[in-house]
């Protein structure tokens, strides 16, 4: 699990990219897994950086939501109309959707991975501890040194 299966995707960052990664989800079907990477390790606001999201017939797309030069709500909206069609699958919700909201992401319907495993008794609700778990899989530690491209995110000016 070093690399995803259908390659590493482009990262979408004008708002073109952005609208052509609204027609791939929109393209897609069934919920949407939705992960946002904050610098709050690295600055003082807790802002995406980058939005992840997957989607069964669509593949994964990667979004920048700061370096399209816009509003981060308005360059955002196509992907965020498509979202509001299903169901997000995130892991600890309560950490992303503040940030998410912030560029105009709100789900209709959510499922919390880190939630459902409290419900379901899991004394570690980590998310690579229970994929481990529930699915046999495993994948390398936060600590190992990243082996595909970077992505370069733009300083808040």
């Amino acid at each position: 699990m070093l690399r995803p299966a259908s390659g590493m995707p482009d990262l979408s960052v004008t708002v073109g990219q952005i609208e052509a990664a609204a027609e791939l989800l929109d393209r897609g079907r069934g919920p949407f897994a939705v992960d946002a990477e904050r610098a709050s390790g690295f600055r003082y606001s807790n802002r995406a950086y980058l939005i992840q999201i997957r989607r069964a017939g669509a593949g994964t797309v990667l979004i920048d939501p700061v370096s399209h030069g816009g509003e981060p709500a308005t360059a955002l909206q196509p992907v965020a109309e498509v979202l509001r069609q299903d169901e997000w699958i995130l892991h600890s919700a309560d950490q992303d959707l503040p940030c998410l909201a912030e560029v105009g992401m709100r789900p209709s319907a959510l499922y919390d991975t880190e939630l459902a495993g409290r419900l379901a008794g899991f004394d570690r609700v980590n998310l690579a501890t229970m994929v481990e778990r529930l699915l046999g899989l495993g994948w390398p530690r936060a600590t190992a040194r990243p082996t595909g491209p970077s992505v370069h995110c733009h300083r808040p000016g």
